[in-house]
């Protein structure tokens, strides 16, 4: 007979608990289905008859689990703050220097090189691929965008550009936003060549490394492990160097408004290749001609009366 009766407490127990919340009333009902489960296993015809002769005791304990489940549960609600996730203005270590190639109307491509700076500036400098004209520099502020994923720099609009600033790559941005693609489905990507960007470093005392010649890279002489390079010496007012051929040698005056002016230059009398004795003569054009220079990070750039860039070097401790 109590196996009978399973059931029946089954079909009660899913009817009640529809009804039920709270710990208390659950356990309260559980309780009371055992004290009745055990009854009527154990003195089912004794309880049968207390019930039928006292049927105010079934009563009472109908009223108990009504009494029971009759409270309010409270919950107390909880504000969970806003989570501020992590982008790339925060998150990544996003100033340096960073190299690609960017679309020209031509197709052939601009070679491009761009500088981010913690305090908020940039410099770009951009060379058309395989024309005879020189580097191209533009400097100014860039801003992010509300989400921090994304810069713009500074301008009119129609020459304002902005990047998508992703792990140790720039991805330039068409006017609607999305990233620009090429004809074969690729993006534009410039990848990062540094870490993050470094002090200028200080004119005197420091090796400066030819590395571009109006626009065009250096051709390093295969006889000539050093390359073309510039040292010049504050306490004398005195430059010396190579062409990738021959030393030289001379002085140099700067003013506060990063004006330069060489002197008359000394050199050895060696002969090298015909394409370095060329690289030579336009070398020490560059150094009777120049007039002003900027000091970029790492990087030096001589420039003419029309602030044309005339030659790029690279810092390298002596």
């Amino acid at each position: 007979m109590c196996y009978h009766s399973i059931p029946i407490f089954c079909m009660i127990g899913k009817n009640l608990y529809s009804y039920l919340s709270g710990r208390a009333c659950f356990m309260l009902y559980i309780f009371s289905c055992t004290i009745l489960f055990g009854f009527q296993c154990i003195f089912f015809r004794e309880v049968v008859m207390v019930v039928r002769k006292y049927p105010a005791v079934l009563l009472l304990l109908v009223c108990c689990i009504v009494s029971a489940c009759s409270g309010t549960t409270n919950f107390t609600h909880v504000e969970v703050p806003g989570y501020t996730g992590d982008n790339s203005r925060t998150s990544l270590d996003w100033d340096g220097a960073y190299k690609g190639m960017l679309p020209s109307a031509d197709g052939k491509g601009i070679k491009t090189v761009i500088i981010l700076r913690k305090d908020g500036t940039y410099l770009k400098e951009s060379r058309h691929y395989g024309e005879q004209r020189g580097v191209v520099r533009k400097e100014g502020l860039f801003t992010w965008s509300d989400n921090g994923s994304s810069i713009r720099f500074s301008g009119d609009d129609a020459d304002a550009e902005s990047y998508l600033v992703g792990e140790k790559q720039l991805f330039l941005l068409g006017s609607e936003g999305f990233r620009m693609t090429s004809d074969g489905g690729g993006t534009y990507v410039l990848r990062q060549i540094s870490g993050r960007a470094v002090a200028d470093v200080p004119l005197e005392s420091t090796m400066w490394r030819l590395v571009e010649l109006d626009g065009f890279a250096v051709i390093r002489n295969v006889a000539d492990a050093t390359g073309a390079y510039l040292v010049f010496d504050e306490s004398e007012g005195l430059v010396n160097g190579s062409t990738g051929c021959n030393r030289f040698f001379g002085s140099y005056r700067v003013d506060a408004s990063a004006g330069i002016t060489f002197g008359s230059i000394g050199a050895t009398m060696m002969a090298c290749p015909a394409e370095i004795m060329e690289q030579e003569r336009l070398f020490f054009f560059v150094l009777d001609t120049a007039t002003g220079y900027e000091i970029s990070g790492e990087t030096l750039v001589l420039s003419g009366p029309g602030q044309e860039n005339l030659a790029r070097f690279e810092a390298e401790m002596p």
